[in-house]
């Protein structure tokens, strides 16, 4: 249960209240569903299975439960982070789907396109205060996969853009012929190569 592991994870950063936990663990939202958890149940059975202990603490002027991972906590969250998730990750995507079904070429009957974008874009924005934000503090594939986040999401800005231009009819695709080839430049460091690969791949150029 992923759950359960990103709240082993984050008590290995120290001991805390369930309010914080819960608070903590929107930052992963993006990455599994996760922004409504009730982690209470969740750490009552971390408890009764061994991998968290709790004892009571006066916290402004508040007696608060502080949880805390064991040695067995731990070594279960080292063992969940050795098996390889099963399958590719699921993706479901309704405004690709109705742009590949839209039976007109022109796009027509997708005037709700542009409400797509502000909740884009403030996602865009998320993304790239929390990379800002904590950049000192990320570890390296923490970093590379907030950047990696950040550069899809923008992608996906960019491809939304486009269908809205076609669907108002200030581009032709008959004449303008096959869009022009897009070249991603990168630094030469490793994850910026790893990074500009895994997007060139996502849009169908061989790499």
């Amino acid at each position: 249960m992923t759950v359960t592991h990103c709240l082993l994870r984050l008590l290995m950063e120290g001991p805390t209240h369930g309010y914080q936990l819960r608070r903590s663990l929107t930052d992963l939202r993006d990455f599994y569903p996760l922004s409504n958890v009730n982690v209470y149940p969740v750490l009552k059975d971390l408890g009764e299975q061994g991998f968290v202990c709790s004892r009571n603490e006066l916290v402004d002027s508040r007696v608060r439960k502080i949880y805390e991972i064991t040695a067995l906590g731990v070594a279960e969250f080292e063992r969940w982070l050795e098996i390889a998730p099963e399958g590719p990750p699921a993706s479901t995507d309704l405004v690709a789907l109705k742009l590949v079904l839209a039976p007109s070429r022109e796009g027509a009957g997708l005037s709700w396109l542009p409400e797509s974008l502000p909740e884009l874009d403030d996602q865009i924005v998320r993304w790239r205060t929390y990379a800002q934000n904590h950049r000192k503090e990320m570890t390296r594939l923490a970093l590379l996969t907030a950047e990696y986040r950040l550069s899809a999401l923008e992608l996906r800005r960019g491809y939304l853009d486009q269908a809205i231009r076609i669907t108002r009819g200030s581009e032709n695709t008959d004449r303008a012929g096959p869009p022009a080839l897009r070249v991603l430049v990168a630094d030469d460091s490793s994850a910026s190569r790893a990074l500009a690969k895994h997007l060139l791949c996502a849009a169908g150029y061989e790499v």
